[in-house]
């Protein structure tokens, strides 16, 4: 609120400085690719991916520290029962730690497993390739359930009984008897795997995904308000990977080319966020509302305190560009002459998210927004590694 209230009160001339780091490019200490985030508290969490990695935070994400996995093999998805038990899953099949996380042993199951979860200290899933794997005594023994044709690549308990999983042939499957028995409740139709699904009670859930049509990249995120009957479907231009609601309203998805996603209506509309990378995001994690975490390729770790908005601030006075009229109505024309080459704007909301971007010439250029709401905004200009901002007012 204190950086939204201050750039409400900026004056319309811009000027050149930096934008605020909302995602702050942690220091992970691996160039593995990360697969997977889980953490017990606040301060301590886990990360999981290729070559066997497990990195390990104790204060909030500052400091990532291997810690010996006992395998080489890539480590997909992770999750603890409590502060000192917890698993992870890999080709071999189970990975389990009895003391927080410094040391694992395998649990071998015979099966390539790729998602682990469990919904109270006793009952958990296991899935992979073609496979379920259910335990009631806590990961001690394992028994398999029902095959499921296809590699079951996501699930998600919304209790005992009733349990989501998607597959990356298209199809979406649901139990109402804790997996003994399951029915297909959506698919096939574009050819996609559901990389992640969230479910907030029993019926209200969100699925998310991508995958190739007509040789282009797509991505998606489905939502369901009454158990699967029906899907509604959010389409992107990139693969969605992960999604996570932090409350009833406010969620986040994040996915290939460094996109990361923000809504504050259960859903129903989606903003993009400045996440300032571009390797692929796999998993994203908040442990509050304020505090996030995102990883990806390459070892990359993101954090945000301040729920992953754009804000930005500025710090001098060069007037180097303008736009006009402003307040407007539909159309704005931007005028930039002092900018170098590939300078662009981006337009974001009061609450910094981003709705618009937008290459600029040298010469004016005018932008058509009539889709924007009436309101303010603020216009991110850029221009090599410089930035600036103006307030602009939609009537």
């Amino acid at each position: 609120m204190k950086k939204s209230a201050l750039l409400f009160h900026l004056l319309l001339p811009v000027c050149f400085s930096c934008f605020s780091q909302t995602w702050v490019k942690q220091e992970s200490n691996t160039t593995s690719d990360l697969y997977s985030l889980y953490f017990i508290n606040t301060d301590t969490g886990f990360a999981s991916g290729s070559n066997g990695t497990i990195i390990k935070t104790n204060d909030g994400g500052s400091n990532w520290l291997s810690v010996n996995s006992n395998t080489s093999e890539r480590i997909g998805s992770i999750h603890f029962t409590n502060i000192l038990t917890g698993f992870a899953v890999c080709g071999s099949g189970l990975l389990k730690t009895t003391d927080a996380g410094e040391n694992w042993f395998i649990q071998d199951t015979a099966s390539w497993l790729t998602g682990i979860s469990f919904i109270n200290q006793d009952t958990g899933f296991a899935c992979g390739s073609g496979v379920l794997l259910k335990t009631a005594n806590g990961g001690n023994t394992w028994v398999r359930q029902q095959s499921i044709g296809g590699t079951v690549i996501s699930f998600y308990a919304a209790d005992a009984d009733i349990f989501y999983i998607g597959a990356d042939c298209s199809y979406i499957y649901k139990t109402i008897n804790g997996g003994t028995n399951w029915d297909v409740i959506y698919g096939p139709g574009f050819p996609v795997s559901y990389y992640d699904l969230y479910f907030m009670d029993r019926d209200t859930g969100f699925a998310a995904g991508g995958g190739w049509a007509q040789g282009s990249e797509a991505g998606i995120i489905m939502k369901t308000t009454n158990g699967g009957m029906s899907w509604d479907g959010f389409s992107f231009d990139k693969t969605v990977r992960s999604v996570h609601f932090v409350n009833k309203t406010s969620g986040y998805a994040a996915g290939n080319y460094g996109t990361i996603f923000k809504t504050t209506d259960t859903g129903n509309n989606w903003s993009q966020l400045n996440s300032g990378v571009t390797e692929n995001l796999t998993h994203i994690w908040f442990t509050d509302a304020s505090t996030g975490y995102a990883v990806g390729e390459n070892g990359v770790i993101l954090k945000t305190t301040n729920g992953g908005l754009g804000i930005i601030t500025p710090d001098n006075n060069e007037k180097d560009f303008s736009l006009f009229p402003n307040p407007f109505i539909n159309y704005i024309t931007i005028n930039a002459s002092q900018l170098t080459d590939n300078a662009e704007i981006s337009i974001y909301t009061i609450q910094g998210l981003l709705i618009y971007k937008q290459s600029l010439r040298k010469t004016a250029t005018q932008l058509d927004l009539s889709f924007m709401k009436p309101g303010i905004y603020f216009a991110a200009f850029t221009s090599g590694q410089r930035t600036g901002i103006i307030k602009m007012i939609k009537k």
